[in-house]
């Protein structure tokens, strides 16, 4: 099986996916649970966070990870992601108001709910698909090893069928009754006894 048709969760292509796949939600779930409470959201900020989080979220992918480790590295994104979100909110970047006491009142326990629930509903549906994926890459490998396998082993010869000639029982029939055996004859022989 050729390297490129195998989709390796430690290759760099397929590991940068991961990483977009891990990103986008995190930051999007922050971005949502966000708008619901406080309603202080800027694109800009998102796509800083996303880009902050992305290159985490690549050396996080480096190897097969449980949902504890997702759930850490949500959470941590979420926290950044709300940083970002309330240093670029309008009030604070107007001037209205400074961005430690904006920070203090922005973070309630609604904020804190609508964040933690978005936390564990994106680190196990993320855990779960990346351990398919680690799952499927285990099976395709177990596959190849065995087409290998089997093209190595040499399939054992089957000799071609003896062709034999049937075999035919001759058995005689018996005589009937009223056929009698011809008697031997004696005397000179043919031939001899029409000459004379």
């Amino acid at each position: 099986m050729s390297d490129s048709l195998r989709v390796d969760p430690h290759s760099g292509v397929v590991r940068g996916v991961r990483a977009a796949v891990l990103t986008v939600p995190t930051v999007g779930g922050a971005a949502i649970a966000h708008s619901f409470v406080d309603g202080c959201d800027s694109v800009f900020a998102l796509l800083v966070a996303a880009g902050v989080c992305w290159p985490a979220a690549v050396a996080l992918l480096g190897s097969r990870r449980r949902v504890p480790a997702f759930a850490a590295w949500v959470l941590t994104a979420q926290v950044v992601t709300h940083l970002l979100l309330e240093a670029m909110c309008t009030d604070v970047t107007s001037g209205r108001a400074s961005w430690v006491p904006h920070l203090l009142v922005g973070v309630t326990p609604t904020m804190l709910m609508s964040h933690g629930a978005a936390v564990v509903l994106t680190s196990v549906l993320l855990g779960r698909a990346d351990a398919g994926l680690w799952t499927a890459d285990a099976i395709v490998r177990a596959g190849a090893k065995a087409l290998r396998l089997g093209r190595r082993l040499a399939l054992p010869t089957v000799p071609a069928p003896v062709r034999r000639a049937p075999h035919v029982l001759v058995i005689a029939a018996p005589r009937t009754s009223w056929v009698a055996a011809q008697p031997p004859r004696r005397g000179p022989p043919v031939l001899l006894a029409s000459a004379q």
